[in-house]
């Protein structure tokens, strides 16, 4: 299994004025990678949802104010520095998006999220999550959003769940009015069927906590056999599809289509004459006839004297 890790620094954007457009940074997005995004909603908006955006897959979207927001993307190498991300209702933002490699989006496993988990503390919980197939290597994202304001100085959170690393934060103004749009983040590479981070430590607030879950990338194993002619094509599902292959009893200029179907066998046997005609269904024709030697009687050419 190639297990997922994060590449470089994840990007990080706050969108400081309510709005209903939200311009995101993104990381470089390498091709064949993931994009994770994770927003923290304002208090503004009216139960704030953001639209559906092209490529992206919705884990998560909490139409509430505070309501948390996770979407992934497989990169395709052309994304750009920024994406636009569409809502409901004008609200603040505070977005971190992670570039995740070792797991193609949705080839093998979607990744997975928890139950939000709710409290007013200084300790946000992101809840527990059961691996889906069992044990094996993955990613956590740990995050949590939280009402009230901090400068966006990283100081508002003091610790990540124990083991955890990479600790992120973002917030969308300066202390002192409760307009929300905080977010922060931690990850851990792991070897579990259970992901259960611990506690965040920050300064009180009422919070929103989740537990995302990455799968690792399972590659397909291809195996030609003996049979099989090595121009076979090998779809990438693994399946067999246009096998292309000649037996010693086909000619060399036996047609084959690309079902594999043989078509149009043009094939001269020792047997038949170089003069032999063969239509290009491989259907034997007429050959002209053999020559012979015409005796001919002498009285037709002689007479008595």
């Amino acid at each position: 299994m190639a297990s997922p890790a994060v590449v470089g620094t994840p990007a990080e954007t706050a969108v400081a004025t309510a709005s209903t457009s939200h311009v995101v940074n993104l990381p470089s997005g390498t091709a064949g990678n993931m994009f994770v995004a994770v927003m923290s909603k304002g208090s503004a908006g009216t139960t704030p949802s953001v639209n559906t955006l092209t490529g992206w897959n919705e884990l998560l979207d909490e139409a509430i104010v505070l309501g948390l927001y996770i979407a992934v993307k497989e990169c395709d190498g052309t994304e750009g520095a920024t994406t636009t991300f569409t809502l409901s209702s004008a609200t603040r933002g505070a977005w971190i998006v992670y570039e995740v490699s070792g797991q193609i989006a949705f080839a093998t496993q979607a990744p997975q999220v928890g139950t939000t988990a709710t409290g007013s503390s200084t300790t946000p919980d992101p809840p527990s999550v059961s691996v889906t197939g069992g044990s094996k290597d993955i990613l956590t994202i740990a995050c949590f959003g939280r009402a009230g304001e901090e400068a966006d100085d990283d100081t508002w959170v003091t610790a990540a769940p124990s083991g955890f690393g990479g600790l992120l934060q973002k917030a969308c103004g300066v202390a002192g009015t409760n307009l929300a749009g905080m977010v922060a983040t931690a990850d851990l590479a792991s070897t579990t069927a259970t992901s259960d981070p611990g506690t965040f430590t920050c300064a009180t607030g009422a919070w929103r906590a989740q537990t995302i879950v990455i799968h690792p990338f399972v590659a397909t194993t291809f195996e030609r056999s003996a049979a099989l002619d090595g121009a076979a094509s090998i779809a990438t599902s693994a399946q067999f599809f246009s096998v292309f292959e000649r037996s010693t009893a086909l000619s060399a200029v036996a047609d084959i289509s690309s079902s594999g179907t043989v078509t149009a066998i043009i094939e001269r046997t020792a047997a038949l004459a170089a003069t032999a005609d063969i239509s290009v269904d491989g259907e034997i024709g007429a050959a002209p006839p053999p020559v012979t030697d015409v005796l001919v009687p002498p009285s037709t050419f002689w007479t008595s004297a």
